[in-house]
């Protein structure tokens, strides 16, 4: 699950929280991954990402979610009938972060074990994920109205030719 930089996941290891490298990490760190789909006629397989630290990793996070989204873009419509299902999945999911979690839940942090004096130590874990739920759903909503709104756009002038067509034929 963890498969990160062998100094960080010693650090991590050795000391859960705390300042690495200049990045504080804390129970309410954000971690993220990203789905990848690849089809091909009648296959279709989707794989995740390793975790990353939103902070810590930023670079390689970023790498990973242009890589997944993109590859996912080119690589995953090719599958009937789940290629393109999934693929649209992975794509809002990548974009809208919708893998992400605290890492404090999986750092076995109970409620009030953590005392920071960060803006989030009045918080507990549960609400901290509870708002990390709510933005994704937001995020996703958005994702899917601009994809609709894209695939409208994108086919409406054949869906246009089509029914004029049609029309054209059963009523001149």
């Amino acid at each position: 699950m963890f498969e990160m930089d062998k100094d960080f996941k010693k650090w991590l290891t050795e000391n859960k929280y705390g300042n690495y490298n200049g990045v504080e990490i804390t129970p309410t760190s954000r971690l993220v991954r990203y789905t990848f789909v690849v089809s091909l006629v009648v296959i279709t397989h989707r794989s995740e990402s390793r975790y990353y630290f939103e902070d810590v990793e930023k670079s390689k996070a970023s790498k990973a979610k242009l890589f997944s989204t993109l590859g996912s873009l080119l690589l995953g419509w090719w599958g009937i009938p789940w290629g393109p299902i999934w693929t649209i999945k992975a794509v809002i999911d990548n974009m809208a972060n919708s893998d992400e979690i605290i890492w404090g839940s999986l750092a076995g942090e109970k409620e009030g074990d953590y005392n920071n004096e960060s803006d989030n130590a009045d918080r507990t874990l549960a609400e901290l994920n509870a708002g990390v739920a709510a933005e994704k759903r937001k995020k996703k909503i958005a994702l899917v109205i601009a994809v609709i709104v894209i695939l409208l756009i994108l086919f409406f002038p054949l869906i246009y030719f089509l029914l004029f067509n049609i029309f054209e034929r059963l009523f001149v």
